[in-house]
């Protein structure tokens, strides 16, 4: 037996220092005669001594044990390994490796693997060891954090290796049990204050494990947990780990799926496994890790009573019923019989319909897998792992499947399973047997649920004499809950499928299965093509009279009636219909329980007429959407009778797409108004305008003069105008300004609703925009100007008696004045405003309805004005039109404010259709003039420059150089812009900067494909070129003695997308009119 001594000095109490060199107050049992022993002593307590311990009353058997509680291992000093750690690691049961600690992190970061081996051979008595990782950096979008399982993993696996080596060596000197190590957890945690690249350089650090592997197998007997394991664990492949008592592995929530080498070199070798969490693990992927395990290993399977996460989704569906057999032959190899507790299975709501629920073979290999690995009072969970962008439209012939299945050859679990299947989409199966296999269904529920029947010929080939099993019948039924988004079935024809129209639409006898009350919560039906009318009947036959949305497309508006005569919903659309006879309107029979529908919808020529016939028998709607041209439109409103509307919506939304509504005339916009002594009361107007493109007319006089004209039905107090691009409410804003540049008349709410914009106006914004037709005359004036033109004595005298109704009615807009009042009424108010603009702005003239154009027109020409808009410029000079036939006064005006000079006139010097389109035409009547606009017109598209310059060309002095008798070139400020149609110029710089102007020698002959006039910001390198000649290959006849004009600035010219444009396209554009005007300033 060794003789044990002790290892202590006196301590002087009363001073409280050491009488020795050993200066603690404890003892130190060590090995008797070793001078190792006696360095790793002293080792500890000059670390005691430098702790300031000696005065702290403990047992003197406590203080190292003690000092390695409070002292973990990366508060040792260095060196390590040293005499200290000797003595004080092998007490440390537990280690936590944490990176979110700084000063953790830092200490792992710098340790090399070698190291750690070595630390680890002197943790002999480590019990679990704990990893945590990186995951998250700051700056990252939500659902794309990086993480770093490697971090440090090299470490890891030589701190477990090193133990070992150390645990065996301290066996041979002490009876110590064969392992130690019982637990390996490795977790994820966030990073507050590290970026992305960052967490990229920390995923690398010490991740590789010693490069030599084990001499030794390294056997890990007291094994039984590793949980946490994700993609690029553990690395331990081919280094020899075994782990015989290994029960419990559980893969890492949330992150990366590991992959089979991941898991494998885990499982292999044990013979206790009970509880396996994978995380999305295929059946095949699976049977490749249980197959990894020796079917000649003792009952290597017996104990495992949980299998958790099976991804059946994803995955062929050949694959996936070999998968499921493999699998259960597999596990039935290995000693799993009838023995789990526990069996969770993820399906998808995408796919699970198909292959699963459509597919007898792979259903089969799944209820044969459930009945013969789990035990009779097991529990098998599906859950759910819903779509990323919503439920998809849900196949019901795939759900219906079912029902021509032989379930004779089914395992007793197959109803349970088909039960929780169908449940994935609310549908519940009333045949159980209470007695089989607990299935439990875990997932969030979609917010809405939209079931697709689709009708294929083999459906029309059936014999209609026939029926599904008996039990079967009347079994099937939806849940009771009843999503907020709602439940809906469509039924729409096959893809490539062109029935004939004599085709008898068939009823299919799978739709048997629903019970009388199955169909309670379907809300909603769709029929598109009147190859669906029969399904429609079967489901008509049994939907309770709660049905509230029926949608009819496709077919004949007889089909739509005989829909009608079995049920008549609350909200009604049409689409796309058509007449038994071509040219003849359709005709609606009166039926009283019409008036039960409170919400309709139409769309397409056909619809709309039925629409109106139908609106006939209708006392009144809450809802009337309709799409197409605005005559469609108004034909419903008209020809529907005065039958009073909440809403009324021109355009809507349906199946994610946008119906607008269509202008008769796009240069005016929508002109409802002209025809509201026709149109019944609405109280409510939704808008979706189908705006025209720039070149056609302004986007924002088109949508502010469709506002003026609704405006005119007295009896809207809502409206709601829906754009789809931000530059048509930025163009709206701007025609705001020009009609009411001292304030904003329209303040109505603006909102963005599904990529859409909603410009929302209440009803006091619609009184206010209303009276700011007159918004620069006073009523005393307008009552002046109305009676003065009303030449009616018994009008004249009639206004003079009820003058407080008068004033009334001129506060409103034009519904309520005769034409010839409403006209002076509107020249007195643009009058006012023209001569109220500021300076450096532009008025627009009134928008009218279409009756009031001539009186208007004649009422301002009184006046001596024109109907255009109006331009004030700096100086106090009058309001003028736009001088140019190119620019509107508007872009004209956003011109001149770029360049940033007070303009007080624009004098036009040349246009090439009055003057010549020559060079030197223009070169003779611009002359030395400086301060130049030049615009120039091609194809619809406005180009132009201003600079400060003239156009200098050089002198045809012969004693010149030959090359200043070609060219001169000059710096000056100047703009480049570019317009198309009436929309808002752009501009290659914010504000005007200096540019190389070139101008070639005055003759109408080319040099090459040069321009005459070329603006860039270097010689070659030109932003815009004038009087150029047409390119080489054009025919020379279809130019007419015309220049062209050539554009480089817009399209950039890149060699990759993440490098900058090496240069831009070059476009070419024969001119069809330039003008030149100097601003005068």
């Amino acid at each position: 037996m060794v003789r044990k001594r002790q290892i202590w000095r006196e301590v002087d109490r009363k001073e409280g220092t050491c009488s020795g060199e050993s200066p603690v107050d404890g003892i130190i049992d060590a090995a008797d005669g070793g001078a190792s022993d006696n360095e790793a002593a002293a080792a500890v307590f000059k670390a005691i001594r430098m702790q300031g311990w000696s005065a702290i009353p403990m047992p003197r058997e406590l203080h190292v044990g003690v000092y390695a509680s409070i002292n973990p291992i990366w508060c040792l000093k260095p060196p390590l390994p040293s005499p200290l750690t000797g003595i004080i690691l092998p007490r440390h049961t537990e280690l936590v490796i944490d990176c979110s600690q700084t000063r953790q992190r830092s200490f792992w970061t710098a340790m090399t693997v070698q190291t750690a081996y070595e630390l680890g051979q002197q943790m002999v008595n480590l019990k679990c060891l704990i990893h945590r990782y990186p995951h998250g950096a700051q700056g990252v979008p939500a659902g794309h954090n990086p993480f770093a399982p490697g971090w440090c993993l090299g470490i890891v696996i030589a701190l477990v290796e090193g133990h070992v080596l150390g645990r065996r060596l301290a066996r041979d000197k002490e009876s110590l049990t064969e392992g130690s190590l019982k637990s390996l957890t490795f977790e994820a945690v966030m990073l507050p204050n590290i970026g992305f690249q960052q967490i990229n350089q920390l995923a690398s650090t010490n991740s590789d494990p010693p490069a030599a592997a084990p001499s030794q197998s390294i056997s890990l007997p007291a094994l039984t947990e590793v949980s946490g394991v994700t993609h690029g664990h553990l690395k331990t492949d081919e280094r020899g780990w075994t782990t015989p008592a290994l029960e419990r592995v559980v893969c890492a929530p949330g992150t990366v799926v590991p992959g089979i080498a991941d898991i494998r070199p885990l499982i292999a070798t044990s013979r206790s496994l009970a509880d396996l969490q994978v995380a999305q693990q295929t059946p095949p992927q699976l049977v490749e890790l249980f197959g990894s395990i020796p079917v000649g290993q003792h009952q290597a399977l017996a104990n495992l009573r949980t299998i958790g996460h099976i991804r059946l989704y994803g995955i062929e569906s050949a694959d996936l019923t070999d998968g499921l057999r493999d699998l259960q032959r597999c596990l039935v190899d290995r000693a799993c019989s009838k023995s789990l507790d526990l069996l969770c299975v993820m399906v998808h709501r995408s796919d699970c319909h198909s292959l699963l629920l459509n597919d007898f073979s792979t259903f089969k290999a799944l209820a044969s897998l459930i009945d013969t690995t789990c035990s009779p009072s097991g529990k098998v969970i599906s859950l759910i792992h819903p779509p990323a962008d919503g439920i998809h439209d849900v196949p019901l012939t795939h759900l219906l499947s079912y029902t021509r299945w032989d379930f004779g050859k089914l395992p007793a679990c197959g109803l349970p399973l088909l039960s929780a299947l169908l449940d994935t989409y609310n549908l519940q199966l009333d045949v159980l047997d209470n007695n089989l296999l607990c299935f439990e269904v875990q997932g969030m529920r979609p917010i809405r649920y939209r079931y697709v029947w689709t009708v294929t010929q083999d459906q029309v080939a059936r014999p209609r004499n026939g029926r599904i099993a008996e039990s079967l019948v009347g079994e099937l039924r939806f849940s009771w809950w009843v999503p907020p988004g709602g439940c809906s079935i469509a039924i729409e024809c096959a893809d490539g499928w062109s029935p004939s129209a004599d085709t008898d639409p068939p009823e299919p006898l799978e739709l048997e299965a629903f019970s009388p009350i199955g169909l309670e919560p379907v809300r909603g039906l769709i029929v598109k093509g009147r190859i669906g009318l029969g399904v429609a009947r079967v489901l008509l036959r049994k939907v309770r009279p709660n049905l509230e949305k029926l949608q009819l497309a496709d077919m004949t508006t007889t089909d739509v009636l005989d829909i009608l005569a079995w049920r008549v919903p609350k909200e009604l659309a049409l689409d796309s219909l058509q007449t038994e006879e071509a040219g003849q309107p359709p005709v609606v029979p009166f039926d009283e329980r019409f008036r039960t529908i409170r919400t309709l919808t139409a769309k397409g020529d056909v619809a709309l007429q039925f629409a109106a016939a139908l609106r006939q028998h209708i006392p009144s709607l809450d809802m009337l959407a309709v799409a197409g041209s605005e005559t469609e439109a108004r034909q419903v409103l008209v020809n529907g009778g005065r039958a009073p509307i909440t809403r009324l919506s021109l355009g809507f939304v349906s199946e994610g797409r946008c119906e607008s509504i269509k202008a008769d005339d796009e240069r005016e916009g929508i002109t409802l108004g002209d025809h509201k002594d026709q149109l019944p009361r609405i109280s409510s107007l939704v808008m979706h305008l189908d705006v025209p493109r720039g070149d056609v007319t302004d986007p924002g006089t088109f949508i502010l003069s469709s506002i003026w004209s609704v405006l005119e039905i007295e009896s809207i107090s809502q409206l709601t105008v829906v754009l789809l691009q931000r530059h048509h409410l930025d163009a709206l804003q701007a025609a705001m300004q020009r009609r009411f540049p001292d304030g904003d008349a329209m303040e109505g709410q603006i909102r963005f609703v599904q990529g859409q914009i909603h410009v929302v106006l209440m009803d006091n914004h619609v009184a206010a925009l209303r009276k700011a037709a007159f918004a620069h005359s006073s009523t005393a004036d307008l009552l002046e100007e109305a009676m003065m033109r009303t030449e009616d004595p018994q009008h004249r005298l009639a206004m003079i008696t009820d003058l407080a109704a008068t004033v009334d009615r001129l506060s409103l807009y034009l519904p309520s004045l005769p034409l010839d009042v409403s006209a002076t009424a509107l020249a007195a108010d643009w009058a006012g405003r023209v001569r109220a603009a500021m300076p450096m702005s532009v008025a627009d003239p009134p928008s009218a309805p279409r009756r009031l154009k001539a009186p208007i027109v004649a009422a301002i020409q009184r006046r001596g004005m024109a109907m255009e808009p109006m331009m004030r410029l700096q100086g106090g000079s009058p309001c003028i039109p736009s001088p140019s036939v190119i620019a509107s006064a508007s872009q004209l005006m956003a011109i001149l404010h770029k360049t940033g000079e007070q303009i007080t006139g624009i004098e036009p010097l040349y246009k090439a259709t009055a003057d010549g389109h020559a060079f030197t035409d223009m070169l003779g009547r611009v002359g030395d003039a400086t301060c130049l606009l030049l615009l120039a017109r091609a194809n619809g598209h406005a180009h132009g420059c201003y600079f400060a310059a003239g156009l200098q060309a050089p002198p045809q002095d012969s004693h010149l150089p030959a090359a200043h008798r070609v060219a001169t070139h000059s710096f000056a400020n100047a703009l480049v812009f570019k317009a198309s149609g009436a929309s808002p110029p752009t501009f290659q710089s914010p504000s005007p900067t200096l540019q190389f102007i070139t101008v070639l020698r005055a003759e109408n002959g080319h040099h090459g494909q040069l321009p005459k006039v070329t603006v860039g910001r270097s010689i070659g390198h030109e932003w815009l070129g004038l009087w150029a000649p047409p390119p080489v290959g054009w025919v020379q006849g279809g130019v007419d003695g015309r220049c062209c004009v050539r554009e480089a600035w817009e399209v950039p010219v890149r060699l990759h997308p993440s490098l900058p444009p090496v240069g831009y396209a070059v476009h070419v554009s024969v001119v069809d009119e330039i003008e030149v005007f100097r601003l005068v300033g």
